[in-house]
This record gives structure tokens, C-alpha cells and sequence, in this order.
């Protein structure tokens, strides 16, 4: 399946049209308005999705002639570094069309040799896209929703949710309701974050005129962000720029890709980052569907006769030829009978520990009895290592227990399997987990009474490790 190139513009652009000429524009901060640098040349620019594009500008200055003005005049270097810069292609009938948008970066002064008193040479500016100001904002604090709703700072950055002990599911850490200014804290309700919700949050907090470090452009979560509040995963991001977090949760492997908006490039206004889909079509997976990207546009270079060539490139190197499920491991819980145990200590180890001193003071036996070597005696049960790894259920033995349906299930009232809901599985990687919820209650064949959950809804069980329960024969 390959991917479709998405090109955002209006109808106007849909047609590939010469420019008479490209203006370049320059402010010095965001809410200033653009000003127009007529000597200033643009050599080439680029965007694309991500962190990716640059522009080259040209000044040339010294004691010039420009046939615009006709006369000879001195024009000095200017100063340009960290100011924005906008590149607008200008149409024979006047319209412009923003091209680039972006803060220089770079300065390099290429000095002529000159008999007159004023130095002449060329100045080259390098500039970026706007992303450049993501790159600069590093994530160490995180703010927490406290209980009565106060909004504090803390000086570190937990996980992004957390994986449980038994890496089964997720246990959130963002706040149930958002705070008063209509963004999700970290918090202690257990709520999990979608990576649209962290997203958001981190761009409020460290890119925008409201954040920690503030910044003059307001950055804002746009395009497809209801598709990445489909995806929920546990991440580490303490320590990472804003542009990383991007890159982490906007992942091009999950069908996803982002650009810097351009609706407030004129304006001076607030810059979206435009999420979108990198299909052209839907994709389903069980009941979840990923929505294609609903802002493409054809381009057609047949319209004009001012276009000397146009080339096209199609390259195989971002194409899906599978879309793979990635889920969490698959866990059977069912009961085992004393012939699937056996002991992990030897037949010498057991009498020793049996004989220990020899003395008639239990305390001096005890004592002896503490020494290492005996630290598995009577304490350490282990699978038999003839176990198949099989369940047996009303005396039929089944593989493992893991799919339950409606048809054709044995069910002894406290265990429920199919045989035909069985998926494939890697019979030397299993191991049995080292912590388990505690629940209420046991499993009795006999009495037919099954474990009940009643951790508050919404929560996750507690955990402790596996515990070992024996019975004598007769009693």
C-alpha cells in the first residue's frame, strides 16, 4: 500500500502557475507585520512534513546599482539572525501565494575586494521553518492537578501512563477533567492519556505565549487530531524537545504524519500543527478505523504554457506493505493439580535441612537452617518439566485457555475456553507472570466459587506475587 503525497492549498492552487518574481519578507518578533526587503533574493526554498525544509537569501551589498533604482547607492549587511523571514510568489496579475515561512538560522558573509572605501560581498541567510522553535524547547517540568483542583509544577516529567507490573494494560496518570484553562494535567485519578490529550498539553505548557518558558507564538494542536486520540501507549519523555515528543507520538510507522500550519503565517496569529493520516483511504482493523487524509489536492502543470518542465519522482521508499496489530501479550489463567509441581530442592538438601544441628534448642537449629544453602528447602515449588502447559477442565486437556465464546465452551462454572479461539503462540517463551491481582475469594471445583474483582470500578487490582497452598491427604 503506498502512500499518497498531500499537498494542502485552496483551489487557486490547484494549478501550477509561474511567478514574475518572489518576494522575501522580514520581521523581528511574530506580532509585527511583515516588511517587504526588495534587495534580499531567494535563492531556493523547501517544506515538508516534519522537521524537514530550508530557504536560501541572497543580499548583495556594497556600492550597487539595482535597475529598480537606477542610481548608484551603498547597501549594508543587516543583522538578520533569529528573525522570521516569509517568501511570497508574486503572479503576473498581482496575486501572492505564501510560499515559505520560516527563522533564519544563519548568516555567512562572502567579502569582495574593493578600491573604494565601501566593502562589497554577498550575504547568504539560511532559515528554517518554524518548527526550528520546537526543536529549542526541552520538556523537564510537568504541572499536576492536585485533588482540590490547584495546578502545581513539579521539577521532573513522569511517564506518559504507566505499564502495570504484570505489563498487562495501562494505568493512566492524566487528570479526569481538564483544567481552567481547557487543557488535561498529570493527576492521581488514573485516567489514561490518548496522544492527542499529551500533545496538546505539552504544546500548551512549552510552546506558547502561556508557557513555562513562554514563547511569542501560540502553538496549537489542528488537522486529523481526533485520529490520534485513537492511540494510547506508555512513553518515557523527560528530557526531550517539544519537536521529539512530535516525532514520538505523531509516528509515521502508525500511519501518521504533521507540518507546521500556515493559517496564521500573515496574521501573525497562532500556528497549527497539522496532523494527518498518510493514506489515502481508509484503514480498518477490527472495529478501529483510520480516517485518510481528507485535505489533498491534484496539480495540474498542463494548464500553462510558462512552465518549462516539471519533474516527478515516485520513490517506493515510504510505502506499507503490511499494517500489523501490535496488542499486549496473551495471559491464561487457569488451575494446576500437584502432579504439574515438584520440588526445586534435592533428596540431601531436605535431609539436612531436616537433621540441622542435631540440637535439642530449636533456636540453635534454626539458626542453622538460615544458611543459604537451604534457601530453596520447602520453599521453592517448581513447574514439572514434563508440563505441557495444558489446562485440564472437566478431565479434557486443552492447550491454553485464552478465548472464550458463546459457542461450544466447556464451562465447569468457573472456567470457560474454546479450542477454536485459540491464536498462535511461541511454546518455549511462556513463564508465569511474578505478580497477580489479588482478588476475593478462590477457585473451588467442588464448590464452584470463582474469584471476584472488587477493586473499584475503573482501577486496577492490586498485585502480589503467587502464593502456594498445600493439603494433607484425608484432612
Amino acid at each position: 500500500m503506498s502512500t499518497t503525497t498531500q499537498v494542502v492549498g485552496t483551489a487557486w492552487d490547484s494549478v501550477i502557475r509561474p511567478f514574475d518574481r518572489v518576494n522575501v519578507y522580514v520581521r523581528r518578533r511574530w506580532a509585527d507585520s511583515w516588511t517587504l526587503s526588495p534587495w534580499c533574493e531567494a535563492l531556493n526554498a523547501s517544506e515538508g512534513l516534519g522537521a524537514s525544509g530550508s530557504a536560501t537569501i541572497l543580499f548583495r551589498y556594497g556600492l550597487i546599482v539595482y535597475p529598480e533604482i537606477g542610481d548608484w547607492a551603498t547597501y549594508w549587511p543587516d543583522y538578520l539572525l533569529d528573525w522570521f523571514v516569509q517568501l511570497r510568489g508574486v503572479t503576473n496579475q498581482g496575486y501572492e501565494r505564501e510560499l515559505f515561512t520560516g527563522i533564519i538560522i544563519g548568516d555567512a558573509l562572502d567579502a569582495w575586494g574593493s578600491d573604494a572605501t565601501v566593502a562589497t560581498g554577498d550575504q547568504v541567510l539560511q532559515a528554517v521553518p518554524l518548527w526550528h522553535l520546537l526543536a529549542q524547547r526541552t520538556v523537564r517540568q510537568a504541572k499536576v492537578k492536585q485533588s482540590n483542583n490547584d495546578i502545581d509544577t513539579i521539577g521532573h516529567v513522569p511517564p506518559v501512563n504507566y505499564r502495570t507490573v504484570s505489563e498487562i494494560g495501562l494505568v493512566g496518570n492524566r487528570s479526569t477533567t481538564s483544567a481552567s484553562d481547557g487543557h488535561y494535567r498529570y493527576s492521581e485519578n488514573g485516567a489514561v492519556w490518548s496522544h492527542a490529550d499529551y500533545i496538546d498539553t505539552v504544546l500548551y505548557d512549552f510552546a506558547s505565549t502561556n508557557a513555562i518558558d513562554p514563547l511569542e507564538i501560540d502553538f496549537y494542536l489542528g488537522g486529523q487530531s481526533t485520529e490520534l486520540a485513537k492511540l494510547h501507549t506508555s512513553q518515557n519523555v523527560d528530557g526531550l524537545t517539544v519537536l521529539q515528543i512530535l516525532d514520538l507520538f505523531v509516528d509515521r510507522r502508525r500511519g501518521f504524519a504533521w507540518r507546521v500550519g500556515s493559517a496564521g503565517f500573515k496574521a501573525g496569529g497562532n500556528i497549527d500543527i497539522e496532523v494527518m493520516a498518510v493514506f489515502d483511504e481508509p484503514i480498518s482493523v477490527g472495529d478501529v478505523t483510520l480516517q485518510p487524509n481528507p485535505v489533498r489536492m491534484d496539480f495540474f502543470a498542463d494548464e500553462t504554457q510558462d512552465i518549462d518542465s516539471m519533474q516527478l519522482q515516485l520513490t517506493s521508499g515510504v510505502t506499507y506493505g503490511r499494517v500489523r496489530v501490535r496488542g499486549e501479550r496473551i495471559v491464561s489463567c487457569f488451575s494446576v493439580d500437584s502432579d504439574t509441581f515438584t520440588k526445586g530442592w534435592t533428596t540431601a538438601e531436605q535431609t539436612a535441612y531436616k537433621e540441622a544441628a542435631g540440637s535439642s534448642d530449636w533456636k540453635v537449629n534454626d539458626s542453622f537452617r538460615a544458611d543459604d544453602r537451604f534457601t530453596r528447602v520447602f520453599r521453592a515449588i517448581v513447574m514439572n518439566s514434563s508440563f505441557d502447559w495444558r489446562a485440564k477442565i472437566n478431565d479434557q486437556w486443552w492447550t491454553i485457555n485464552v478465548g472464550v465464546t458463546n459457542t461450544g465452551d466447556v464451562d465447569n462454572s468457573t472456567v470457560k475456553c474454546s479450542p477454536a479461539a485459540q491464536p498462535k503462540y511461541w511454546s518455549s517463551d511462556k513463564a508465569f507472570l511474578r505478580r497477580l491481582p489479588l482478588l476475593e475469594g478462590h477457585e473451588d471445583e467442588a464448590s464452584a466459587v470463582s474469584p471476584t474483582d472488587r477493586n473499584p470500578s475503573g482501577t486496577v487490582a492490586q498485585l502480589m506475587p503467587p502464593r502456594v497452598w498445600g493439603k494433607v491427604q484425608g484432612k
